[in-house]
């Protein structure tokens, strides 16, 4: 069978399982790339040393450390289904080792600039309210722009102090709003 085809099984899967359409998108562009480096061979010619060359290959495209171990972890995800599904005989995946990553720490903004982010913001305008609303929940809980994005108005609950977010895998997450956030989501 070729690779190509088993490919599309394995998305078929993510997206039977309910994964999120990132997801199923991350892994399509992933293989897709390892399977143009495969040439789209049978799936039964994939060897260890062609997954080690695979992931040399994406080092030198000048990718993070992150990047390159996220990579990998996508290719070791579908050796290992390949490997349950019995598409191929030997387990990959337990032998392909993932690079190093370096994490840097996160940048913080200073209370300036946080200032200053703030006085862009014309809070007279709907929109104005709006994008300050959106910044608050940001930085005061940490939550990430999607989250922000899909927040329910049934899911605020301004009156203990909390809101319930669906976060990566549609999970939900229950987060602590401060004070100052509460003022501008009643406005």
């Amino acid at each position: 069978m070729k690779l190509q085809q088993v490919i599309h099984e394995y998305l078929l899967e993510h997206e039977i399982k309910g994964h999120s359409p990132a997801t199923i998108s991350f892994y399509r562009g992933n293989l897709k790339w390892f399977c143009e480096f495969l040439d789209n061979s049978e799936i039964s010619a994939i060897t260890l040393s062609r997954a080690r060359e695979y992931v040399l290959m994406i080092r030198e495209r000048d990718v993070t450390s992150v990047t390159l171990q996220t990579y990998t972890k996508a290719i070791r995800a579908f050796l290992s289904w390949c490997y349950r599904e019995e598409y191929i005989a030997e387990d990959i995946p337990a032998k392909l080792r993932l690079p190093k990553a370096t994490r840097k720490a996160i940048d913080v903004l200073t209370d300036n600039e946080v200032q200053r982010l703030f006085n862009c913001i014309n809070t007279r305008k709907f929109i104005g309210l709006r994008d300050m609303v959106v910044v608050l929940l940001m930085l005061d809980s940490g939550m990430r722009l999607s989250e922000v994005q899909r927040l329910e108005y049934g899911k605020i609950h301004l009156e203990s102090g909390y809101l319930i977010a669906h976060g990566k895998g549609n999970k939900e997450r229950y987060i602590p709003i401060g004070l100052h956030t509460k003022k501008y989501l009643i406005k």
